[in-house]
């Protein structure tokens, strides 16, 4: 064969190179100056809605700044001259779109607002738009992140300024509520794609408005705030700057600027997706690309026709001197065995590689067809045969996988294949070409292949197997967990079919199928119903309650089905053991006879307050009798005494017998000591009186100054009759202790529920000498700290935290609301103090209580009490 010539194509293909090169070198630089293009264009729109938008909010923060003062300059006049508000508010509405307008006492309560013209009581010290004024002297502008308002029920961005009287003091807030739709409407004038985004954010990284086709549940800005790197809260930056970034609430790639607001300390930021800000670009690279693919694929096109003229040409001067060499060498090169029958002349040709598969020299090769049937393995030679005959008569193509007999013991597999390439006019054929494969390692791969098949197989149906397994024991666990179980009644047959949770809640000995009487066994229901309503032909559905006993346990089951339609369907009936919420509906019972208990008490403490109150004035007049009688008789029992020395029988006979009669002596004595005696109980009982008032009609609601040591000696007073009969109360009062400022009531009701629980606890002891409780008070810098200490049985440790909830108790039922220690810890916290108690079964419980001495971090006004005023 002559050698190729490939000289022939290299100016054609320089020339090819040099122009796809330009082409594309072109295309490229379209492409990336068209992006970068865009990109500017995108930047520039971001840009220029940004300034837009900043002038927008810049214009309505000034307005409603404007109505805010106008707002405090008309309040403070109406303060000034004694006006109502309510009589000049129509003055103060915002020249703007508003929904709300209020005013805000320095208390933080709500003084007007023209959404509640009733003028409720709401509290608003708590809302960031006012403790801001409280913490500074400045008079700025605060404007709030979007809250929900407590009057109105509406998101709103809070404008807040603070009021200064006349007299420069802290006159309260002034507010006004904008909708954040009053910002949002400037973004329905704009169209920044369906995924981009426009936001009005403050500096402390909260959102105030948001525009975008997005979800509003995509971009929560009540949910999370900004990060603080984001480099538009960088204090010493630029105030503008483009900005490209992920967005932080959907990862959404985002080009765009952002500006900060003049004057206040918001920003607004304008962000395009850059999908969808490339997309136009994209489509114009990929119709660029396909231009170049297609001037490439055209070019080529050329070169390659260009190439095969000139081959064939090439090919016809080299066709007859190289056309045996490309015969041998097709023959040597290819890896099949190759073979060339003549069935008319008998002459057969076979190459090398015919040889070398079945490992016999070629000349050993049979050379008629039933010599080479002979060299077939025999359980494969019919087949062969018959497929070769039918090839002969005129099949298209003779192919056939079979074992041939083997120079050596080894066995191989071949794959011959043969086409007849011309027959004569009786369709014998002339000339026969065929192929030898060995295919014995595909087979060896294909019978492995079919054993992992079958081994797979074998595994997912034992995975199968399990599975079914694992999801039987799932239902029944899911069944167990929901505490259900499902049961089948064949009605057609009488049996029962229950799960394996059925048959627990049941009690039935588990097994396949039982009968009613077995059903029945354990059931005190009336189950009878249940089954007769199955039997019965007509619809309806069954919805009853079952009390199932077993192993002397009470189970209540909620019976649910439906009877079938046809006699020969099955029914199927859900068990759920409602046993918890029975017993739940029993504890709600005794919760509310608790509940009806405590107010009992409640209104009983109110009348024991109103008979102290009637006792007190006869007590006094008693009182001030004793103590008249008490300077008189001193006086009389001397004007008798001197009678008895100066009187004779002859000159006063009356005084003189009256005198007889009388024993001076014994009532000098005694006179003196039964008044002091009754003086001293009527002390008493005022004691006890001012304590039951003091009790059950506290000084005041609101948190003031208080005398803890006093509270402690009239609440020792009000619950002796708790303690005197089973201990000893002893008093440890710290002599200088500072004024408490707290609810005085609160804190009464602390000390009778801590003395109380104690004389309880010895009394439970049963001891025969009289236990001992110790109430003292303690000086701590800025705090105070009382305790109550007992010798009762004591508290386990693992009741110490439980021991403050809400009706939970350890008394028996009736000694006991469960209700003293959690109103304790409520008081205590509300007062922003601590409570702890140490206690071991038998070793007695030492409560103890740490309070502020001026309330929760220093500010009274933020105890408040529970209930009316």
């Amino acid at each position: 064969m002559s050698s190729p010539r490939p000289t022939t194509f290299v100016p054609a293909v320089l020339g090819l190179a040099l122009v796809l090169s330009a082409a594309w070198g072109g295309l490229f630089a379209f492409v990336r100056h068209d992006r970068t293009l865009v990109e500017d264009n995108a930047y520039h729109q971001a840009e220029n809605y940004c300034i837009a938008f900043e002038e927008y909010v810049h214009n309505i923060v000034l307005t409603v700044d404007k109505g805010l003062r106008h707002m405090e300059q008309v309040y403070v006049r109406a303060r000034a001259t004694g006006t109502p508000f309510e009589d000049v508010a129509a003055e103060a509405y915002a020249p703007i779109k508003v929904f709300q307008f209020a005013l805000i006492g320095p208390d933080g309560i709500l003084l007007y607002s023209n959404l509640n013209p009733a003028r409720n009581r709401v509290d608003l010290s708590d809302r960031e738009h006012f403790r801001v004024h409280l913490d500074t002297s400045d008079d700025k502008l605060f404007i709030s992140r979007p809250i929900l308002g407590r009057v109105s029920g509406k998101w709103s961005i809070q404008f807040t300024r603070k009021i200064t009287l006349a007299d420069g003091s802290f006159g309260g807030v002034v507010v006004l509520s904008v909708e954040r739709n009053e910002f949002e409407s400037f973004f329905q004038r704009i169209d920044l794609g369906r995924r981009g985004l426009i936001t009005l954010f403050g500096l402390d990284g909260w959102m105030r408005a948001r525009g975008s086709q997005i979800p509003e549940s995509t971009h929560d800005i009540t949910r999370d705030p900004l990060p603080a790197d984001r480099p538009y809260f960088a204090k010493d930056g630029p105030h503008r700057d483009r900005i490209r970034i992920p967005s932080f609430y959907d990862g959404v790639q985002r080009l765009g600027a952002w500006l900060w607001v003049r004057d206040v300390p918001l920003v607004v930021s304008v962000q395009l997706a850059e999908d969808e800000v490339f997309a136009a670009h994209s489509e114009r690279a990929n119709r660029a690309m396909a231009a170049g693919l297609i001037l490439t694929g055209i070019c080529v096109l050329a070169l390659v026709v260009f190439a095969v003229l000139r081959r064939q040409r090439d090919a016809a001067l080299d066709e007859a001197a190289a056309s045996e060499e490309r015969w041998r060498l097709a023959v040597d090169a290819v890896g099949d065995g190759v073979w060339d029958w003549n069935p008319a002349s008998g002459s057969v040709f076979f190459s090398q590689r015919m040889g070398d598969i079945v490992d016999r020299p070629v000349a050993d090769l049979p050379r008629t067809v039933p010599q080479w049937l002979e060299s077939i393995h025999p359980d494969d030679r019919d087949a062969v045969a018959a497929d070769f005959a039918a090839f002969l008569e005129g099949a298209p193509r003779f192919v056939h996988e079979y074992r041939p007999l083997c120079g050596t013991q080894e066995q191989k597999w071949v794959l011959d294949r043969a086409v007849v390439m011309s027959r004569d006019a009786q369709g014998r054929p002339l000339r026969v070409i065929g192929l030898r494969s060995d295919v014995t390692e595909r087979r060896r791969l294909q019978d492995e292949l079919d054993r992992r098949n079958a081994e797979m197989r074998r595994l997912q149906a034992a995975l199968a197997a399990r599975e079914i397994s694992l999801a039987r024991h799932r239902l029944n666990e899911a069944q167990r967990v929901a505490r259900l179980g499902i049961v089948e009644r064949d009605i057609a047959g009488g049996q029962w079919l229950a799960c394996e949770h059925a048959q627990a809640l049941l009690g039935l000995t588990p097994k396949t199928a039982y009968d009613t009487q077995a059903l029945l066994e354990h059931a005190q229901g009336d189950l009878t119903a249940i089954t007769a309503l199955l039997d019965d032909s007509a619809l309806g559905a069954i919805n009853h309650e079952l009390a199932i006993e077993d192993d002397g346990e009470v189970r209540y089951l909620r019976v649910v089905g439906c009877v079938p339609r046809q006699r020969d369907e099955s029914a199927f009936i859900t068990l759920q053991d409602i046993s918890a919420r029975r017993a739940s509906e029993q504890e709600q019972a005794r919760l509310k006879e608790r509940m009806e208990e405590a107010n009992r008490l409640e209104s009983l403490g109110t009348l024991a307050g109103g008979i102290a109150h009637e006792i007190n004035t006869p007590a006094q007049y008693v009182g001030d009798n004793l103590a008249f009688l008490a300077n008189c008789a001193p006086d009389l029992l001397a004007v008798a005494q001197a009678a008895a020395r100066e009187c004779s029988p002859p000159s006063c006979p009356q005084v003189t017998q009256a005198l007889e009669r009388t024993n001076l002596d014994f009532l000098n004595e005694e006179v003196p000591a039964a008044i002091a005696q009754a003086q001293d109980g009527v002390r008493r009982i005022a004691k006890i009186v001012q304590a039951v008032k003091e009790f059950c009609y506290p000084s005041s609601r609101e948190p003031q100054p208080c005398n803890l040591n006093h509270m402690i000696e009239a609440a020792a007073t009000v619950t002796r009759t708790a303690w005197k009969y089973c201990a000893e109360l002893e008093l440890d009062l710290a002599p200088e202790l500072p004024q408490l400022v707290a609810i005085e009531g609160e804190i009464n009701q602390v000390l009778v529920n801590l003395i109380v629980n104690a004389a309880q606890a010895i009394g439970e002891k049963n001891a025969a000498s009289p236990g001992r409780i110790v109430v003292g008070t303690r000086h701590l810098d800025q705090r105070v700290q009382f305790f109550v200490a007992d010798d009762g049985v004591g508290i386990p440790p693992e009741r110490h935290k439980r021991i403050f909830e809400l009706f939970y108790t350890t008394k028996p039922p009736g000694q006991g609301t469960g209700q003293g220690l959690a109103i304790t810890a409520a008081i205590v916290r509300r007062h922003g103090g601590t409570v702890s108690v140490e206690s071991a079964p038998g070793q007695g419980a030492r409560f103890t209580i740490t309070l502020p001495v001026n309330g929760p971090l220093g500010n009274p006004d933020a105890i408040q009490a529970e209930g009316p005023a």
